[in-house]
């Protein structure tokens, strides 16, 4: 697991802000523990979410906020510790949930373009939305990543030559999000051309959102 601290964590809870002092992010597994100030934040955090019907929380990290959903709490049975609270996130688990969540964005998508489109154009415009969804949900996913853990990592290459360099997620983002840009161009460019200005600019705020 990756671990960052004193990186201006806040988790937001039904309208309560906790401090958080560190959180480890799973590599592989979909889930985050958080480390809180003592046992009695940690305790409070818990009950607030057991006796709720919701299952959403909000992390602001690095003062960039990120909204969670389909939250649960978590138990992890190799970490054990009385200030940490565990949540897992649907949409970092297994690739059969991110297979719905991306069938979720591409069918936004099509909901959004089908009625402006002819048959022919949306034809065309069918293969840059599934690349526009795909992109979007890998483009959030590093963006935690790279809130948590910064822009930069250590390298070790033999015994005498470390350093620090770009962050590898950093590198893949800033690729994707210009193959991004450029995909979200060519899906607005098959609009019809008397299609009203307040509806193209609502629409690309949805892209860009």
């Amino acid at each position: 697991m990756k671990q960052s601290q004193n990186r201006n964590i806040v988790l937001s809870l039904y309208n309560k802000d906790y401090d958080v002092n560190s959180i480890l992010l799973s590599d592989t597994d979909n889930y985050v523990v958080l480390i809180l100030d003592d046992e009695k934040t940690t305790t409070d955090i818990i009950n607030q979410f057991r006796n709720s019907l919701t299952n959403t929380v909000e992390l602001t990290i690095a003062n960039t906020r990120f909204k969670f959903y389909s939250v649960d709490l978590f138990n992890l049975d190799n970490y054990h510790d009385e200030k940490a609270v565990t949540f897992s996130f649907s949409y970092l688990t297994t690739e059969k949930d991110q297979e719905k969540q991306l069938k979720r964005e591409i069918n936004k998508l099509k909901k959004l373009f089908k009625p402006l489109l002819d048959k022919t154009t949306y034809t065309i415009a069918e293969g840059l939305i599934s690349d526009a969804a795909f992109m979007r949900l890998t483009l959030s996913k590093l963006q935690i990543d790279i809130a948590i853990n910064g822009c930069i990592e250590e390298y070790q290459n033999g015994a005498n030559q470390s350093g620090i360099k770009e962050s590898s997620s950093i590198k893949v983002y800033n690729n994707m999000i210009r193959s991004y840009n450029t995909v979200i161009k060519n899906l607005m460019s098959l609009l019809p051309d008397d299609l009203d200005d307040e509806s193209k600019s609502s629409l690309e705020a949805f892209l860009n959102r």
